[in-house]
């Protein structure tokens, strides 16, 4: 009889670490696709004239994220320009609310490499 109970109880736990994992999978694959469309966005900044509210909403619509950028206006060759992709979530087993995967990126105006 305990060996019964020993093994729903172990099954259970087997149960909760498998969707913490899947959470954990979730999170690492939303990072790494925020940083592939970092690539991308760092790439349109550089070479847009300027910075309005209709690139911001341009870029956020075309990649499915949320986008900050902290400088708006006509940035001049060679600018640093700071910017942040965040995207939410809502997990498996890690909270039972929503979760936010955000990301902080530069890029430099003129550079393309």
């Amino acid at each position: 009889m305990s060996s019964k109970i020993g093994l729903i109880l172990s099954s259970l736990f087997i149960v909760m670490a498998f969707l913490l994992g899947c959470d954990l999978i979730t999170v690492q694959y939303m990072y790494a696709d925020l940083d592939a469309k970092s690539v991308n966005i760092s790439y349109l900044i550089s070479r847009a004239p300027n910075i309005n509210f209709s690139f911001i909403n341009s870029i956020s619509s075309q990649y499915q994220v949320e986008f900050f950028c902290q400088k708006i206006g006509t940035p001049s060759f060679g600018e640093e320009i700071y910017y942040t992709l965040s995207q939410s979530f809502k997990p498996l087993f890690m909270s039972s609310e929503s979760m936010t995967v955000s990301i902080e990126r530069m890029c430099i105006v003129g550079y393309y490499g």
